[in-house]
């Protein structure tokens, strides 16, 4: 009897669905840009987005703005108001156009470019040879002021020759008075001497040690080897003392009382020995240390008498330099009062030089400081006539800059994105579709079939073979126990109540009974059971 292969579950409108896919993006969209995109109604008016389909028949957004009728009267009124102005610019323009074709001329009186000879210099009576550099003279007389002021030539230290007339020298002249000395010369008086360090004799750096006793090297030398000597008789009848009295208590060498009282022996002997080595180590340190100190004594006392005759050496030599250091000085002193006394004579020239030229620079600087008031009357004067030829422009740039006209603003309109519909993804996902359900309707066809051959081949075998897979079966009832140890139950399968194992619980104690087919469920060979 040959199974029945189950029927496969409608396919799938893939195609039909991307379409429907389509429409509900288009459908969202429209949606989208309905709820992003309000009608406004504001103070200034309002702003309505309504959609028409266009000649594609694609659905396309109109905003309409409009203002209330107070909004709209003053927007039109300042249209009118800004193509007025820019009448009235381009008006002043034309007639502005011939005046600003003809170069600036001032009426500003003129600026005083020069000061005059009055306060020429003149030759001054304290003019010296080998002083600075005098006042060059105004060329041609002129003096300028402000702007035009030659520091070169007003300049009351300036160097070089002057243009016409002779240099006016402002001081007085250091080669009159003399030059000041330079000092006494120090070799006059002889050289300051020094001290030869070397003939007193040289300190002693190092220690002579060959008289202090030696540290001990290692156990049993110098005082030490002593304290050693000595003890070591007395430690050596004692342990003969110990091992006889152990004889005559009838203690045997070997045995562990001997052994005990011959360790404490020993361990008293090393105390004895280390209490005697640090004594004789102490003993002999303190020899070391005791002649140490008398060498480093000795070395002393001969560096201090090296000292004290260096000392004496110094002190003479000190004196002699003294001498010739205070014979130096006097002469100094003397030198410093004929240099005062040069200066002093130089310095009265100087303060009348600088009377003189005080009196030259009061009468210059008040001259300059006219011209300079007459040359801010011609700058001011100047400036008024600048900025009235500059006013036409100014109010040319006003009106055409003034009453901008002012939009009310509303929000800017926002599309929305519609995906296109996945057609080709549904073809693809249908054509896929169509590819598994017949490679299903094979397997199933192919695997009747073998099993159909099966029996044909074996009707023995394949009468005792089963589908046993408990996938396929429903309403299971356990009605009794196998001997391997398994259920025995009753169960709907392929349409009709069969009595049989469970393939799964075969698995588990027979596996060679069980075969698992190509379709994937398994059968059970009752014959092996």
């Amino acid at each position: 009897m040959g199974l029945k292969t189950p029927k496969p579950p409608a396919p799938t409108d893939f195609t039909g669905a991307a379409r429907d896919q389509g429409a509900a993006n288009l459908t969202a969209a429209q949606q989208t840009t309905a709820l992003t995109n309000p009608n406004q109604v504001g103070p200034y008016g309002s702003q309505n987005v309504t959609y028409a389909p266009d000649a594609q028949g694609n659905m396309q957004p109109t905003v309409t703005q409009t203002l209330n009728p107070d909004a709209q009267k003053a927007l039109t009124s300042q249209q009118k108001t800004q193509a007025n102005l820019a009448g009235m610019g381009e008006s002043l323009s034309g007639q502005l156009g011939g005046q600003y074709s003809q170069p600036f001329q001032s009426s500003a009186p003129g600026i005083q470019t020069s000061l005059g000879n009055q306060y020429s210099p003149q030759a001054s009576p304290m003019a010296m040879a080998g002083s600075p550099g005098g006042m060059d003279g105004p060329p041609g007389g002129a003096v300028r002021g402000p702007g035009g002021m030659d520091g070169g030539s007003m300049s009351p230290m300036a160097g070089g020759s002057p243009p016409r007339g002779q240099a006016i020298n402002y001081g007085p002249g250091g080669g009159e008075f003399g030059l000041a000395g330079g000092g006494p010369a120090g070799d006059a008086f002889g050289l300051a001497g020094s001290i030869d360090a070397e003939k007193y004799g040289l300190s002693r750096q190092e220690l002579d040690l060959s008289g202090v006793a030696k540290m001990p090297v290692n156990a049993g030398m110098t005082g030490q080897q002593a304290i050693m000597a000595r003890l070591q008789p007395q430690i050596q009848q004692q342990e003969a003392a110990t091992a006889q009295q152990l004889a005559n208590q009838g203690i045997t060498p070997g045995s562990e009382a001997y052994n005990n009282a011959m360790r404490t022996q020993s361990q008293q002997a090393n105390d004895l020995y280390s209490q005697a080595a640090l004594q004789g180590i102490n003993l002999d340190t303190a020899a070391n240390q005791q002649g140490f100190s008398q060498a480093l004594s000795q070395a002393g006392l001969y560096n201090q008498g090296l000292g004290e005759n260096f000392g004496r050496g110094f002190a003479s030599q000190g004196m002699t330099n003294a001498s010739i250091g205070q014979n130096f000085g006097q002469a100094q002193d003397a030198q410093r009062l004929q240099n005062a006394a040069i200066g002093q004579n130089f310095g009265q020239a100087q303060a009348s030089a600088a009377q003189n030229n005080q009196a030259q620079g009061q009468g210059f600087n008040q001259n300059l400081q006219t011209a300079q008031f007459g040359n801010d009357a011609s700058n001011q004067a100047l400036a008024r006539q600048l900025q009235l030829r500059q006013q036409p422009l100014n109010e040319i740039n006003s009106l055409m800059g003034a009453s901008q006209i002012q939009n009310p603003q509303f929000q800017g309109y926002t599309g929305a994105n519609v995906g296109a519909a996945p057609t080709m993804q549904g073809v693809q996902l249908q054509g896929q579709q169509a590819q598994d359900l017949y490679g299903q309707q094979m397997a199933a066809r192919n695997a009747n079939a073998a099993a159909l051959g099966q029996v044909a081949g074996a009707a023995g075998q394949a009468a005792m073979m089963k589908y046993s897979d408990v996938r396929l079966k429903s309403d299971i009832v356990k009605v009794g126990d196998h001997p391997l140890g398994i259920g025995i139950y009753e169960y709907d399968i392929f349409g009709r109540r069969e009595r049989g194992v469970m393939a799964h619980e075969v698995l588990a104690v027979k596996p060679e009974a069980v075969i698992q087919r190509s379709n994937g469920y398994l059968m059970v060979n009752y014959g092996a059971l």
